[in-house]
C-alpha cells in the first residue's frame, strides 16, 4: 500500500511552486520600500526564498494527503484524474454549487469590508498610504492564494485538525 498518491503529491507540488513564482511581482511591488535594507542580494534572496517555499509545500502536501486519507477526506476531482477516469461527471456535480458559494463569501466579505471602514473611518489602517501593483501583478498574485492557500488550509490544515481531534476522541 502506497503511502500516498504520488501523481496527486507532484501535481500539486507543481501548482504550489507555480504559485509562489506568480506572487514574486506583486510581492516585490508591495516591499519596495524594504528592498534597500535586505541582508543579501535579491539574486541571492529570490532563489532562497522559492526554494523555502517549495520545501514548505512538500511538507505541507505530503502530510496533507497522508492525513487526509486516514481522516475520510478526499480531493475527488484529482483522484479521479489520477485514476485515468472522467471528471467531467464529478465536475458538473460540484461547480454549481462552488460557483455560488465562492460569489457568496465574495460578497459577504466586501460587505464586512466596507462597513468596517464605516464603522471606523479613522482606524490607521484606512490613512496609510500602500503601494498600488499593476493589475497584472494582482492577478498572478491571484494564482498563490487559488492555489497555495487553498492547499495550506484545506489540505493541510483541515486534515491536521481532524486528524488532531480524531485521536482524541479514541483516547
Amino acid at each position: 500500500m502506497k503511502l500516498i498518491n504520488w501523481k496527486i503529491f507532484w501535481v500539486l507540488l507543481g501548482a504550489c511552486i507555480f504559485g509562489v513564482v506568480c506572487i514574486i511581482p506583486y510581492t516585490l511591488t508591495m516591499q519596495a520600500g524594504l528592498l534597500e535594507e535586505l541582508p543579501l542580494p535579491l539574486y541571492v534572496l529570490l532563489p532562497l526564498q522559492i526554494i523555502q517555499n517549495v520545501v514548505m509545500f512538500a511538507i505541507f502536501i505530503f502530510v496533507g494527503l497522508l492525513l487526509s486519507g486516514k481522516v475520510g477526506l478526499s480531493l475527488p476531482l484529482l483522484e479521479c484524474w489520477s485514476r485515468d477516469e472522467k471528471v467531467r461527471p464529478i465536475l458538473k456535480s460540484i461547480l454549481g454549487i462552488s460557483i455560488a458559494l465562492g460569489a457568496a463569501a465574495v460578497v459577504i466579505t466586501t460587505l464586512f469590508d466596507f462597513s468596517l471602514y464605516f464603522i471606523f473611518p479613522n482606524e490607521p489602517i484606512y490613512t496609510v498610504e500602500f503601494p498600488q501593483p499593476p493589475a497584472w501583478q494582482g492577478f498572478l498574485a491571484s494564482f498563490y492564494g487559488g492555489i497555495n492557500e487553498e492547499v495550506l488550509n484545506r489540505l493541510f490544515l483541515m486534515s491536521l485538525l481532524l486528524w488532531l481531534f480524531s485521536q482524541n476522541q479514541e483516547n
